[in-house]
């Protein structure tokens, strides 16, 4: 290997302290990188146990983040943010027993000034799941790391008398417009569009 220790040491200082999704970039384009580069990028890579995804996965990835990241109006993107969650690498996920720790998290990260998106379970299993963006990743974990504050847990651990808006079963928008109640709760999410009803009570 045509390099010296230092230069080598160098460079694993400098991967060391990028994000994961920096990493995943640059593995994903060998070919701009140098024969030590490479190696040291690599090694970095194997001591954080990432698993690099196939160069079109990895495309989409990047689209899909670039996409996000270019938003700066303000607005949110069900489909943008849709597109994105399918493919979210594992430290943009987490995790939550219930949809109210899920629905608490995403309002405790957008107080914290932090984009998030709720993915719809649709079924598929309990619990809820919450992405964010790469590049809030790390500062989201040491948030969620900590009990979320009381007054958001007890938001929807209210009496059953009273009524909880649902979020939106495609984005996971909160607070949608309720459009009508006959015969049942007809509903429209203002930050994508999509509009849903409640199921018929039951005879």
């Amino acid at each position: 290997m045509d390099w010296t220790p230092d230069e080598y040491a160098r460079l694993t200082d400098y991967y060391r302290d990028q994000p994961d999704e920096a990493l995943l970039v640059l593995a994903g384009e060998p070919e701009e990188l140098t024969p030590i580069a490479e190696e040291a990028l690599r090694a970095e890579i194997r001591r954080r146990g990432l698993q690099v995804p196939g160069a079109a996965e990895h495309a989409e990835l990047a689209t899909a983040v670039q996409e996000l990241e270019a938003r700066t109006d303000g607005g949110f993107d069900g489909d943008l943010w849709s597109s994105y969650a399918a493919l979210a690498p594992e430290n943009c996920r987490f995790y939550f027993e219930d949809e109210g720790g899920g629905v608490a998290a995403r309002r405790f990260l957008e107080e914290s000034g932090i984009d998030s998106f709720k993915v719809p379970q649709a079924g598929l299993y309990e619990g809820a799941c919450v992405v964010v963006k790469p590049s809030d990743a790390e500062r989201a974990a040491v948030l969620l790391s900590q009990p979320l504050p009381e007054r958001l847990m007890d938001e929807p651990a209210i009496e059953a008398k009273d009524f909880v808006a649902p979020s939106c079963p495609k984005c996971g928008g909160l607070d949608p417009l309720l459009e009508s109640a006959d015969p049942t709760n007809e509903w429209l999410c203002e930050e994508c569009g999509h509009t849903w009803a409640d199921p018929a009570p039951e005879d």
